[in-house]
């Protein structure tokens, strides 16, 4: 008597990176998982790397529908609704840059408190219009820098300014 078949029947496709079987069951009738299905063979559809991100592939024939429903766009359009984002911000001035821009560290010193005075008029402005009236810069400021962090790890640093600030946003 032949022993009974398996009941899930594993895809036929092997991961390149890994060097084994891909782990999900077949689709009925096939050997291969809905995933792979479309690549059974060496003639099947070309996957191409997802121009917004390149950490997984799609099929080239699909690409178009994919761009609307990549979870990278959904991402970006969150990102995009937050009150603080602004596109293009860090990118700088688009001419080539100039030969007579210095380090800050090779700057004059007039220069250079005339930034820090700038900053430290701007970040309460800053505070108070992202997160209200009610929050204090300076509490946030000396919630948010740990006193003694040589002692603690990296990760245990932003625990400790992470809950000191979440304590201030909660706060009424």
């Amino acid at each position: 008597m032949d022993p009974p078949a398996p009941s899930v029947v594993r895809c036929a496709y092997v991961v390149p990176n890994k060097g084994r079987r891909c782990r999900f069951p077949v689709v009925p009738g096939s050997v291969w998982c809905g995933a792979h299905r479309e690549e059974g063979g060496e003639q099947s559809q070309k996957r191409i790397p997802c121009p917004l991100d390149p950490n997984h592939t799609v099929f080239q024939h699909r690409l178009k529908q994919h761009l609307k429903v990549c979870t990278k766009v959904r991402d970006q359009h969150v990102i995009e609704k937050q009150p603080f984002y602004k596109q293009g911000v860090n990118l700088g001035s688009t001419s080539i840059p100039s030969k007579e821009a210095l380090p800050v560290s090779a700057a004059a010193e007039d220069v250079v408190q005339d930034w820090i005075r700038r900053i430290s008029d701007a970040w309460p402005r800053a505070v108070a219009d992202v997160l209200g009236a009610s929050i204090s810069a300076e509490e946030i400021l000396e919630k948010s820098v740990v006193m003694d962090g040589s002692q603690l790890a990296h990760a245990e640093k932003h625990e400790v300014q992470n809950q000191s600030l979440a304590e201030l946003m909660l706060k009424d």
